[in-house]
């Protein structure tokens, strides 16, 4: 019972903190569209607008749950303004945030001991990105969560062999795929470990194994049970060629496929393919387009509309705390100076193929590069694996050294309180030009316009994104500064570009004196 102590504090103090900050911080671009989407599977239909919500899937159902029980307490209640539901939805992310903290912990004390896993845990709790992005509504959180509960079940399965851990592998997979449709790479992550693991071992001739077949019956029967009924069956066993798809890839299977096309059953929802295809297509044309989902990528004062290779080193380079950059290079040093080549047959393959295999997937294969979020699925992996060293460290006479870092990032990311998610590290002393560096929802999500709006109250004589040019005190959003908006009007803040910003409000707005 005392052992847990130390975990009820953090995890309270964590909460306290996120209960504090979740109605003080404005709706962003995005949770307006997860929330309906969510309400319109749970009023029964099934019927995807698929041009509206295009990205959107069914975890976000959980989201709009404390909208649906106010329903059911009062039938009659019409609501104009989704704010509220919206900020009741972020408490259900909040407590997912709380799952994938006690999933860390668990998980790093079984593999390094209870202090690693009680100094991981705080890593967590003390990550920027997570305090952000933990909270809001959307499916962000579920898709930290998701894919390190599966693959936590897979390793317990290897290690095991029960079926209980198989079982909660294939469910927990499946609940990614109606998460996020760039998870649907885990697929390949996992065949990787498998083979990794079976190589391992010296069984890759029992591969095809009746045992093993069976395993994957079991497996495709929970993912296509939980995508279906996700979806609530909605169009199942539809011709291949019954819609005109936009993504080349879906487009070239039915040509090369021919009249026999018509003959090929789809088993999962339309909904839930056609989503694929647009999403697919949407991602193959990049940003800044005419009829886009977002602006074109920017990073380091560039624009691409295919995006850099380079878009996440630099974004995490700038929006990790350094105490944890520098931890987790010490942890891959240490682990390669004792596997080297060897690596392969450790236990740690189940976090690192997730993390190389993403990190290659988002920088050379994935144009939708709009902040570093995208990649934060292979955080979870991350901080557990930074227990390797951690175990040695805490035990060693050097563990102050851990005491400073974790001081470190406590007074680094504590100065952000309570609105975290423009945070960026000592590598950019001077925030207001944070925005030469990294932009978009790097830096802002809309969710930080309460401060805008305090400021403007106690500076009447600023003006607001002006629409033509003028003397006086001129407050910017960074996004459309940089001309980053789907909806952003090329040229329109030109007149500006001569002058340096006086200031800055969290990072997201910028504050000009125009003479």
């Amino acid at each position: 019972m005392r052992s847990s102590r130390p975990l009820v504090v953090l995890l309270l103090v964590y909460t306290i903190v996120q209960l504090y900050a979740i109605p003080r911080l404005s709706i962003n671009y995005d949770e307006e569209s997860f929330l309906m989407y969510g309400i319109t599977l749970l009023k029964g239909d099934a019927d995807k607008d698929i041009n509206h919500y295009e990205s959107k899937l069914p975890i976000t159902t959980l989201n709009a749950l404390p909208r649906a029980v106010q329903q059911l307490m009062d039938p009659d209640l019409n609501k104009i303004n989704p704010t509220d539901d919206i900020v009741a939805g972020r408490y259900i992310s909040l407590l997912v945030s709380i799952m994938l903290a006690l999933l860390i912990y668990r998980w790093t004390m079984l593999w390094y001991g209870q202090k690693a896993g009680l100094v991981a845990l705080i890593f967590y709790l003390l990550c920027p990105n997570i305090l952000a992005h933990g909270i809001f509504l959307s499916s962000d959180v579920f898709a930290f969560l998701f894919p390190a509960l599966s693959i936590y079940f897979l390793s317990a399965f290897y290690e095991r062999c029960r079926m209980k851990d198989f079982l909660a592998f294939s469910f927990s997979f499946a609940l990614a795929m109606i998460t996020k449709f760039s998870l649907l790479h885990m697929l390949p992550v996992v065949m990787i470990i498998i083979l990794f693991r079976i190589a391992g071992i010296g069984q890759l001739k029992d591969i095809f194994s009746r045992n093993n077949l069976g395993l994957l019956a079991i497996f495709i029967a929970v993912n296509w049970m939980v995508i279906s009924s996700s979806h609530l069956f909605f169009d199942m066993f539809f011709p291949l060629n019954k819609f005109t798809y936009q993504s080349s890839a879906f487009k070239n299977l039915v040509q090369i496929l021919g009249p026999i096309a018509e003959y090929i059953y789809v088993p999962l929802p339309s909904s839930y393919v056609r989503s694929i295809d647009l999403v697919m297509y949407f991602d193959s044309r990049g940003g800044g387009w005419p009829g886009a989902l977002n602006g074109r990528p920017y990073i380091l004062g560039q624009y691409s509309s295919t995006g850099f290779w380079y878009y996440y080193v630099v974004s995490f380079f700038y929006k990790l705390p350094i105490p944890f950059m520098l931890l987790l290079l010490t942890a891959i040093i240490a682990f390669a100076s004792k596997y080297g080549l060897k690596f392969w047959k450790e236990k740690e393959i189940f976090l690192l193929v997730p993390v190389v295999y993403y990190g290659i997937y988002m920088s050379f294969f994935y144009s939708t590069q709009i902040g570093v979020r995208h990649l934060l699925i292979i955080l979870p992996f991350l901080f557990v694996f930074s227990g390797f060293f951690l175990k040695t460290a805490l035990e060693s006479s050097y563990k102050w050294i851990m005491s400073l870092l974790l001081i470190w990032q406590f007074i680094s990311v504590a100065l952000y309180f309570p609105h975290f998610l423009p945070y960026t590290n000592e590598f950019i002393l001077d925030k207001k030009n944070a925005y030469k560096k990294i932009a978009d929802t790097n830096l802002s999500y809309r969710e930080g316009r309460k401060w805008l709006d305090q400021y403007m109250d106690q500076h009447k004589a600023a003006v607001f994104e002006p629409k033509t040019p003028m003397s006086g005190t001129v407050i910017v959003d960074i996004n459309n500064y940089l001309g980053l908006q789907d909806n952003s009007v090329e040229g329109r803040y030109d007149w500006l570009m001569p002058y340096e910003p006086v200031g800055h409000i969290h990072s997201q707005y910028l504050i000009f004196e125009i003479p």
